[in-house]
């Protein structure tokens, strides 16, 4: 059963984040600490890779550039993988997390702050101090 769509914002803000939420925060303030030129970026190829654990190959068209193989990974895993990143994307953006460029996806000021907590609680439960 699914909620009415005036009430599904507000449900969405009660939950916590998801795995594929949190992987998506953590990928992109740990990029915009490598490269803090470039600000906490993250890319679809980066999500997909570290949270499927797929594997980027040189497959058909796209021989200098490396992309997952459907056959390789299961259409049916690789479809339900895409959508759920779709989804996940989406939320994060209406949570005021994330905002889209052409290419990226980039972290908002809001969103930086719950990554770096994200990240302090991960570094916390692990007993690490920071």
């Amino acid at each position: 059963m699914s909620l009415p769509q005036r009430l599904e914002g507000r449900a969405q803000e009660r939950r916590g984040l998801s795995k594929l939420q949190r992987t998506i925060l953590q990928l992109a303030i740990a990029n915009g600490k490598k490269d803090p030129g470039w600000g906490c970026v993250v890319t679809r190829l980066e999500v997909l890779e570290e949270h499927y654990g797929w594997r980027r190959v040189l497959t058909g068209k796209r021989r200098t550039s490396p992309a997952f193989s459907p056959q390789i990974i299961g259409r049916s895993q690789y479809s339900a993988g895409q959508v759920s990143l779709s989804k996940a994307v989406k939320r994060l953006m209406a949570r005021g997390l994330l905002d889209r460029w052409p290419n990226r996806t980039v972290l908002t000021e809001a969103g930086i702050r719950v990554a770096e907590a994200l990240l302090e609680s991960v570094a916390n439960s692990q007993g690490g101090n920071g």
